[in-house]
């Protein structure tokens, strides 16, 4: 009797705990995603502009790259970025091949 009742509490607790963990990352997911979604992160940036992360310190330093900090995260408009690119202003950073 004592066994059953336990095994039923623990399916209880874990379907409770299932359940909150479920809604606090639907509340977390896509204010997240909106947010970054017009930008790109440090590793797509330098992936897509074919840069190391030290010459894209180097860029913000220098002012050529614009940023907006995120908490402790930076994060690159698309749109600025897409421009630079587009413009060719960046081109003198990228590796060569």
């Amino acid at each position: 009797m004592i066994k059953i009742f336990t095994d039923y509490i623990e399916q209880v607790i874990r379907d409770v705990v299932a359940q909150v963990l479920e809604a606090r990352l639907s509340q977390t997911k896509p204010q997240e995603n909106e947010e970054q979604s017009d930008y790109y992160s440090r590793d797509e940036l330098c992936r897509l502009a074919h840069i190391s992360s030290t010459t894209l310190w180097r860029m913000e330093q220098e002012g050529l790259v614009p940023k907006v900090k995120f908490g402790r995260t930076n994060l690159y408009p698309r749109k600025e970025i897409n421009d630079l690119l587009a413009s060719g202003k960046l081109n003198k950073h990228t590796r060569k091949s």
